[in-house]
C-alpha cells in the first residue's frame, strides 16, 4: 500500500503521546512508522507489559496499541491493570492480535478494550480504528447502527474480490482472465514491478495468481517481498507453474504461498482452487466484521449506560425536587392536587425505569455492589402504592391491603424497584376493574410480600415466567420487568416465586421473600 496517499493525518491529533507495545521489534517499528505517517508526533515503544507500565509512570500516555500475546504479562492482563487504575483507566486501548476467538474478544470487551485490530492489517484498517476511537464517545453513528443491525444478514458479493494475474506472457494472462472475469474483478501485470506497485496501492488484490518463472525477478522473489511487508502480507498467493518445477513449488510454500496450479491450466481446477481460497478470505473478512460488530455493540451499551445515568437521571432528580416543593406548599384546588398526583406517578415510573435499567445492567455485568440496611417494608410498600394511585383510580382496580409492620434486611431502593415492577406487570396482566390483593406477613426470620391477581388476561406459564427469552404471545406485556425483579430478589438473598391458583384458573400469585429482622 502506498501509505503516503489518501490518508487522514488528523486521526491522531488528539493523542500527544502514543505507546506501542509488542514483543517483536519489527512489529513495533512497523506500527510506530505507520502512526507517524498518520501524523503522530511522539510514539514510544515497549517490548513487554512490565516495561509499558514503567513508561506510563514516567510519561502521560494518550493512546495505547498493544499486542495480545506478550510474554509474562499478556495484553489482556495489562488491559485489566490499566482499567482498574483510576489514573489510567480512561486511556484508549487498542488490542492488536491474530487471535479471533470470540470468547477472548468478548473478555477484552468486558474489561473495557477500546477497539480490536486483527492481524494482518492494512494501513487503512489501522486508520479506521484510530478514527473510530477519536470520535466522541457520546455519539453512535449511523454506520455503527448499520453494522450492528446488518452484520448477521450480510452476504459478501464475490464480484468485490479482486484477483491479480501476474505473468510475463500476455497470452497466459488473457487465458486466466477469461476463465475468472465472470465472478471476480481482474487486474493484470506482465512484470514483477507492476505487480508490486498494484499490491502496495490503496486498492490491493485479495488474491494473486503468480507465475513462478519470470525474467529479472522470479515469482518466488515477488512472493517473498509481498509476505515480508506487513501491509501486503494479507494477499494470498497461488503460483502458476510447469509440472517440472517441483523444487520451486516447495520454495514458494516456504515464502508464504497458499497453493499452486500447474500449466497448462485446466479451467475446472483453476476455478475450484480460486473459489476455495476466496471462501477462506470471505470467512476471515466476516470474522473481522463480527469483531467490529461486537466492539460497536459494547459502545452502544456504554452509550445507553451514560444516557440512563446522566442524561435521564439528572432531569428526573430535578422533577423530584419540584414535587417535594409542591408537597410542602398549600394546595386546595382539586385540579392542582390531581396534577400533582399525575406528576408524582409519571416521574416515579420514569425513575423506576431508569433505576431498573441501571441496576439490571450492573447485575448482568457482575458489577453490582449489594449494600443492605434495615428498613420498614410496610412503609416502603405504601410509598410505592401512592405513586400508582392515579393508575389504580383510572383503571378501577380494587386494592385489598393486609399489611403489618415489617422490618427487613436489604436495599430499600432495590426492593422498591422489585415491587414497582410487580405492580406494573400486575396492572398490564389483570382485567380492568378486578381486585389485586396485597399482603405482608412474617414467619421466623422471613418476611413475605404477596400479590394475588384475581383475574389475569394473559396465559402465564410458571416454569418460564421469569425467563427473559420467553415473551408473552397474547399482549405486549413487559416480560423484562419480571426478570429484573427476579434477579434483584436473588441479589438480596431472597426469592421471587409465582404460582397459579388451584381453584381459579384466572388467579395468579407472586410471593417476594426477604430476610426479616
Amino acid at each position: 500500500m502506498n501509505i503516503t496517499q489518501d490518508i487522514n493525518k488528523n486521526v491522531v491529533d488528539n493523542y500527544n503521546t502514543i505507546l506501542v507495545i509488542d514483543a517483536e521489534p519489527t512489529m513495533r517499528k512497523i506500527i510506530s512508522d505507520a502512526l507517524k505517517v498518520l501524523g503522530a508526533n511522539n510514539v514510544i515503544k515497549a517490548a513487554t507489559g512490565e516495561e509499558a507500565l514503567l513508561l506510563m509512570e514516567e510519561s502521560d500516555i494518550d493512546l495505547i496499541l498493544c499486542d495480545y500475546s506478550l510474554p509474562k504479562l499478556s495484553g489482556i492482563d495489562l488491559l485489566r491493570i490499566i482499567r482498574s487504575n483510576p489514573i489510567m483507566q480512561k486511556i484508549p486501548f487498542i488490542i492488536i492480535s491474530a487471535n479471533i476467538d470470540y470468547k477472548d474478544i468478548a473478555h477484552a470487551i468486558e474489561l473495557g478494550v477500546s477497539d480490536y485490530l486483527v492481524k494482518p492489517f492494512t494501513m487503512s484498517m489501522l486508520e479506521k480504528k484510530l478514527d473510530n476511537i477519536s470520535k466522541s464517545p457520546q455519539k453512535i453513528s449511523d454506520d455503527d447502527w448499520g453494522l450492528i443491525n446488518k452484520i448477521e444478514e450480510k452476504k459478501t458479493d464475490k464480484r468485490k474480490f479482486t484477483i491479480l494475474v501476474v505473468d510475463d506472457k500476455i497470452d497466459n494472462i488473457k487465458i486466466i482472465a477469461e476463465m475468472l472475469k465472470k465472478h471476480y474483478k481482474i487486474l493484470i501485470a506482465n512484470n514483477p514491478k507492476k505487480a508490486l506497485d498494484i499490491c502496495k496501492s490503496d486498492n490491493p488484490p485479495e488474491l494473486m495468481l503468480l507465475d513462478i518463472m519470470m525474467p529479472k525477478m522470479t515469482g518466488i522473489e515477488v512472493c517473498k517481498i509481498i509476505k515480508g511487508n506487513h501491509f501486503t502480507e494479507h494477499i494470498n498467493v497461488i503460483f502458476t507453474t510447469a509440472l517440472d518445477q517441483t523444487k520451486d513449488i516447495v520454495k514458494g510454500f516456504e515464502v508464504g504461498a497458499v497453493d499452486y496450479i500447474t500449466k497448462p491450466i485446466i479451467p475446472e481446477i483453476l476455478k475450484a482452487r480460486v473459489n476455495t481460497h476466496i471462501k477462506l478470505i470471505e470467512q476471515n473478512n466476516q470474522a473481522i466484521e463480527q469483531i467490529d460488530a461486537m466492539i460497536k455493540s459494547s459502545k452502544v451499551r456504554d452509550y445507553y449506560d451514560r444516557l440512563t445515568q446522566y442524561e435521564l437521571k439528572r432531569p428526573i432528580d430535578e422533577i423530584k425536587k419540584s414535587i417535594n416543593s409542591l408537597k410542602k406548599s398549600k394546595i386546595n384546588n382539586s385540579h392542582d392536587k390531581l396534577s400533582k398526583l399525575n406528576l408524582t406517578h409519571n416521574v416515579t415510573l420514569l425513575a423506576n425505569t431508569v433505576d431498573n435499567m441501571i441496576t439490571l445492567y450492573k447485575i448482568e455485568d457482575g458489577n453490582y455492589e449489594y449494600r443492605p440496611v434495615k428498613f420498614d417494608l410496610k412503609k416502603l410498600l405504601e410509598d410505592v402504592l401512592f405513586a400508582y394511585a392515579n393508575t389504580i383510580k383510572v383503571q378501577s382496580f380494587e386494592i385489598d391491603l393486609a399489611l403489618q409492620q415489617c422490618i427487613v434486611f436489604g436495599e430499600p431502593k432495590l426492593t422498591s424497584v422489585i415491587i414497582a415492577n410487580l405492580l406494573n406487570f400486575s396492572f398490564d396482566a389483570t382485567i380492568r376493574g378486578s381486585t389485586i390483593k396485597l399482603a405482608l406477613s412474617t414467619k421466623g426470620n422471613l418476611a413475605t410480600f404477596t400479590i394475588v391477581l384475581a383475574s389475569v388476561n394473559v396465559k402465564l406459564a410458571e416454569d418460564t415466567i421469569f425467563d427473559k427469552h420467553q415473551p408473552f404471545q397474547e399482549r405486549n406485556v413487559n416480560k423484562m420487568s419480571l426478570y429484573s425483579a427476579y434477579r434483584m430478589a436473588n441479589i438480596q438473598h431472597g426469592s421471587l416465586k409465582s404460582f397459579k391458583s388451584k381453584t381459579n384458573e384466572k388467579q395468579f400469585n407472586f410471593t417476594l421473600t426477604l430476610v426479616s429482622c
